[in-house]
């Protein structure tokens, strides 16, 4: 593999995260805000700090006819989605952690 080729397969990955992330990250999202309760649900909903800011910016630069609209959002959105992920994760095992009896 060239370096040109090489170039072309890592970006076309980048991207291809980077979309999954803009399409994934609402359902999963709202998913984890229903499915955990407390200081959890908080820290579920923290990224909407973020996000609506972002996503304001987004559509304004659409509708200014801008050309890097999404470039934010596409940016942001794998960062988020690897939030969600880790504390959905981090919540299975706490919750696993605490229904196991100890010996």
């Amino acid at each position: 593999m060239t370096g040109d080729t090489g170039q072309v397969v890592v970006g076309t990955a980048i991207m291809g995260v980077a979309v999954y992330g803009v399409l994934r990250d609402p359902d999963l999202l709202c998913r984890s805000v229903q499915q955990i309760q407390g200081g959890w649900r908080v820290a579920a909903l923290l990224p909407l700090l973020v996000l609506i800011p972002v996503l304001v910016v987004t559509i304004h630069g659409f509708l200014q006819g801008g050309n890097l609209w999404p470039l934010l959002l596409i940016v942001l959105a794998p960062v988020l989605l690897l939030y969600q992920v880790a504390l959905l994760a981090l919540h299975q095992w706490v919750q696993h952690r605490s229904t196991v009896t100890a010996p």
